[in-house]
C-alpha cells in the first residue's frame, strides 16, 4: 500500500543528529592536527616515497595544498589502535616486545645528519616462542591496511607491493644494528582482522640506497636545488594524491 509506514527509512532528525556529531568530531580532529608541530626532520617512513621531490617538499616544510581530511585522520588513528592491539596479541602469545634498549634504557631509534634524518621502530622482539623463519632479537613493525592493500602485500610480497615500507625496515635494521635476524613485519587487515607476519631479511644494497637518498634529499634542500620529478605526466597516480602537486607542476623541471 502506498500509505504504509516505512520502518526502515532514516528520518530527517536522525540524519541531522548524526551530521551534528560528525561535524563536532571532525572539527576536533582538525584542531588536534593543527596543533601538531611540523616534523623538522626527514623520517624513515618517508624515505621510500616513490618521489624524492615530494619527500624534499615535506622535509623543507612546504605548505600542503590539500588539508588532510577527517576521514584520513581517523584512518591514522585506526592504525595506531591496531598497532597496540597487534602488540598485545603477540605479547599474550609469549613474544616479548620492547621499545627500549634493555642495556641503555634508550628508545630504539636512530638519528643521523645532526638529527635531520631520524626514525624509531614500533618495537623489538627480544624473546619469544621458537618460530619458523625468526630468531631474536628482531625488529617488529606493524601496519594496518584495508583489504585491498593487505591482499596485495600477501600476494606480491612487501618489497614489490609496498616498497616504502620495505625501505623503512631496511633503514631501521641498518642504523639500529639489528640486521642479523629477519625483522617481523606484521600486517593487519583492518576489515577482517586477519594478520600476516612477514620475515624481512636485511638487504644491504637497499639500505645503502635509502641512506644515500636521505643524504641527497637533505643536501639538495640545503643547497636550494630541486630534485628531479620521476613522473612525466601530472595524471600519474602518485601526483594525483600528492599534497604538493600544484606547486611541483608549476615548476619547469
Amino acid at each position: 500500500m502506498s500509505d504504509a509506514l516505512d520502518f526502515n527509512s532514516r528520518t530527517t532528525l536522525e540524519t541531522a543528529a548524526s551530521d551534528a556529531v560528525n561535524a563536532a568530531v571532525n572539527s576536533a580532529l582538525e584542531r588536534k592536527r593543527s596543533l601538531q608541530e611540523r616534523r623538522p626532520y626527514l623520517g624513515a617512513s618517508a624515505i621510500g616515497d616513490a618521489c624524492e621531490r615530494r619527500a624534499q617538499f615535506d622535509f623543507a616544510g612546504a605548505p600542503r595544498e590539500k588539508d588532510i581530511e577527517p576521514k584520513t585522520l581517523r584512518i591514522f588513528d585506526r592504525g595506531h589502535s591496531f598497532e597496540e592491539l597487534a602488540r598485545a596479541w603477540l605479547m599474550d602469545a609469549g613474544y616479548q616486545i620492547t621499545q627500549r634498549n634493555q642495556r641503555t634504557g634508550e628508545m630504539f631509534a636512530f638519528s643521523q645528519m645532526g638529527g635531520r634524518f631520524r626514525g624509531h621502530v614500533d618495537g623489538v622482539i627480544i624473546a619469544g616462542p621458537e618460530t619458523t623463519g625468526y630468531a631474536w632479537p628482531a625488529i617488529w613493525e606493524h601496519k594496518a591496511l584495508g583489504a585491498k592493500g593487505y591482499k596485495e602485500i600477501v600476494r606480491q610480497g612487501l618489497k614489490k607491493a609496498r616498497p616504502g615500507y620495505y625501505a623503512q625496515v631496511q633503514i631501521y635494521m641498518a642504523y639500529l644494528g639489528l640486521a642479523e635476524n629477519p625483522a617481523m613485519f606484521t600486517i593487519t587487515n583492518a576489515d577482517t582482522c586477519e594478520q600476516e607476519h612477514l620475515p624481512v631479511a636485511f638487504d644491504p644494497q637497499e639500505a645503502q640506497r635509502m641512506s644515500d637518498r636521505a643524504v641527497r634529499i637533505i643536501k639538495a634542500t640545503d643547497a636550494g636545488e630541486l630534485l628531479p620529478r620521476p613522473f612525466k605526466d601530472r595524471t600519474h597516480m602518485e601526483c594525483k594524491w600528492c599534497p604538493f602537486a600544484e606547486r611541483c607542476w608549476r615548476l619547469t623541471a
